[in-house]
């Protein structure tokens, strides 16, 4: 399934009259003048590294991402590993950004308004640059990936189209914070989530922003009547489905209205009732039959976490190994159930 997303879903978008470089006044200027006006960035064009590197700072500037993991490079593209996660990009946008691996991967297309090549800066920013408008997408050492679109000038669109194209049995449903979730059927658990829009201007005031959800094209609207260029917007976009596992969060409700009343105690039939209630809201039959397999031998202590978690009003959670995915009799290692509190814990 091919789509594209609109602007933002870990993708961001900078409105720019300048990107990342800053102008200096000119010789008449005086040095106190220098002093009290800030200075403002430029524009910047080309589609050359050292472009890409004054977009980098340009998305730096607006909201620091951390420590970010550096890509390898080859003429396909740029693959970017860190301890949980693996990312694949092309060397054009025309290329959807790939999260995760096999039939888990989520698939990221980038608005097709950059037609530069892929050119990567020196803190590991991949920049496809345009005329009036780049992206560039970052992976943080945490594993979540942010994007942002570089707007030069008045010219550039306003709604940016990001196609995401989920796994089979999921899907994306908008959330009340304004961000928008990765979910598995009716009841099912989250995977990920794209945090709410955000988008300032070169002064750092917070411009309107929101995202519309169709299907899955995620369009992100920006408002720059007034703003000064540069605008910066770039959400955040996590997907636990990675290297070697894939998570699932039971929702608050689901946890304690649902799996807490089928048990009863830490009983046998207890933990069958209530793997049959989770298993059967994964995303496709393959990782059913492996959360199958790991309540065979986890059951007991599924159903202690799932008291747990219900009297802490958090959530469930279950980590299937792809290795268990792909073969329901491959062995347990590197899956698990738990309590989890961190983001992907909704309330419904």
């Amino acid at each position: 399934m091919s789509r594209r997303l609109l602007a933002a879903a870990a993708f961001g978008t900078v409105v720019a009259t300048g990107v990342g470089v800053t102008t200096f006044a000119s010789a008449e200027t005086t040095d106190a003048a220098q002093a009290e006006k800030p200075a403002t960035p430029a524009v910047v064009r080309g589609k050359d590294p050292a472009t890409a590197n004054k977009i980098a700072q340009l998305v730096a500037a607006a909201k620091p991402a951390g420590d970010l993991a550096k890509p390898t490079t080859t003429s396909a593209g740029a693959t970017i590993e860190t301890a949980g996660q693996v990312v694949g990009l092309g060397q054009t946008t025309s290329t959807p950004v790939v999260v995760g691996k096999g039939e888990m991967a989520l698939k990221i297309g980038l608005p097709e308004v950059s037609p530069g090549r892929a050119a990567t800066a020196t803190n590991g920013t991949v920049v496809y640059a345009g005329d009036n408008v780049s992206t560039s997408v970052q992976v943080a050492e945490a594993g979540n990936i942010r994007a942002a679109v570089v707007l030069q000038d008045e010219t550039a669109p306003r709604d940016y189209d990001f196609v995401i194209d989920v796994p089979a049995g999921m899907s994306l449903r908008l959330n009340d914070g304004g961000g928008i979730d990765i979910v598995g059927s009716d009841g099912g658990p989250t995977f990920g989530s794209v945090d709410a829009p955000w988008a300032k201007d070169a002064t750092g005031r917070n411009l309107p922003t929101r995202y519309t959800l169709n299907g899955e094209h995620v369009v992100q609207h920006v408002e720059t009547a007034g703003a000064a260029f540069p605008v910066v917007a770039d959400p955040n976009v996590k997907y636990n489905c990675g290297l070697t596992s894939c998570n699932g969060t039971f929702s608050r409700f689901y946890t304690k209205e649902v799996l807490k009343p089928s048990i009863s105690g830490i009983t046998a039939a207890g933990a069958i009732l209530a793997g049959a209630l989770m298993c059967g809201k994964l995303p496709n039959a393959a990782a059913a039959a492996g959360c199958a397999a790991l309540m065979a031998v986890y059951g007991p202590a599924a159903v202690i976490k799932i008291n747990e978690a219900s009297a802490r009003n958090q959530c469930f959670t279950v980590r299937l190994s792809y290795l268990l995915i792909a073969s329901p009799g491959a062995g347990l290692a590197g899956s698990s159930v738990g309590v989890n509190s961190d983001g992907n814990c909704k309330n419904r």
